[in-house]
């Protein structure tokens, strides 16, 4: 049973219970999410879930399942939103436990946005200035690869190897950009 209810942090309480947005079932239990992803289309809230058959659900705004897609083994969330195209259609990246994949609102495969990994960290996304030239930061063991939005390996990126403990973040201090990350 999925249930979504809204608090307002704002408002005065006047009822002690939130109010029920939607409720709906699933078939199988879930065991990764709800991470909230962004319907381009009309600009609600809706919610990918994983359950233990490993299927991949977007739920929509109203509790409807617009989709389920399996996916060979648990994806490592949070899910990331990515507008490759620079087209205002929002896709979603992820890794899973040897997979990195992004797929398109339909849950389509976006190629060549594709890539075999063996025990990956979880999907490192940075977007330089908010300018939708996104940088994929792909961890596969002890392997380090910078991919930029049409999938190419950044050049001027040297670090090859690392055995990372953490998900990198992407920091700017003035006009420089850098990535932080912790070795173990």
């Amino acid at each position: 049973q999925i249930q979504f209810k809204q608090v307002s942090k704002q408002g005065k309480i006047e009822n002690k219970r939130p109010k029920l947005l939607f409720s709906t079932p699933n078939e199988n239990a879930i065991t990764q999410g709800p991470n909230a992803v962004l319907n381009h289309l009309n600009g609600s809230m809706e919610w990918v879930v994983q359950d233990e058959k490993h299927n991949l659900t977007l739920i929509s705004s109203t509790g409807k399942s617009t989709w389920t897609r399996p996916i060979e083994s648990p994806i490592q969330f949070p899910i990331r939103q990515v507008d490759l195209y620079k087209n205002s259609r929002l896709q979603m990246a992820y890794n899973t436990k040897n997979s990195f994949e992004v797929i398109d609102r339909n849950a389509r495969p976006v190629p060549p946005f594709s890539s075999t990994l063996k025990n990956p960290l979880p999907l490192a996304v940075f977007d330089y200035q908010n300018s939708r030239d996104y940088r994929l930061l792909l961890i596969d063991q002890n392997k380090v690869e910078l991919r930029d939005r049409k999938f190419q390996k950044v050049s001027g990126f040297t670090r090859t190897k690392a055995n990372l403990k953490y998900v990198p973040k992407h920091i700017r201090i003035g006009t420089r950009d850098y990535i932080t990350m912790v070795e173990k």
